[in-house]
């Protein structure tokens, strides 16, 4: 293995793996409040860009990890449809609870 694709490699899981701490933190915490939805968005379009660019130049290490980040990243866009109203819907909840009694 030469250096070059060590340091790809390297690149790669550390980008990768990036995003796995938003993953955990949203369905974990079941909320999306937060999160940008429109930077995973560019991320995303960058991301694909990079697939293409990998597939076209024949690089292997960056489809994967660019596929990897993209299988994060809608991950984190499925929590944002299912968690993203949570706040909101929490905060309802307390007050028509508080307005029974």
């Amino acid at each position: 293995m030469n250096l070059n694709y060590l340091v790809g490699i390297f690149a790669g899981i550390n980008t990768t793996i990036s995003f796995l701490p938003q993953v955990i933190k949203i369905y974990k915490n079941k909320s999306t409040g937060d999160i940008s939805s429109i930077m995973y968005f560019v991320y995303t379009t960058g991301a694909v860009s990079w697939i293409l660019y990998g597939t076209l130049v024949n690089d292997l290490i960056i489809i994967i990890f660019n596929s990897i980040s993209v299988i994060l990243i809608c991950f984190i866009y499925f929590g944002i449809y299912l968690y993203n109203n949570k706040p909101q819907l929490e905060n309802e909840m307390i007050e028509n609870n508080n307005n029974v009694i």
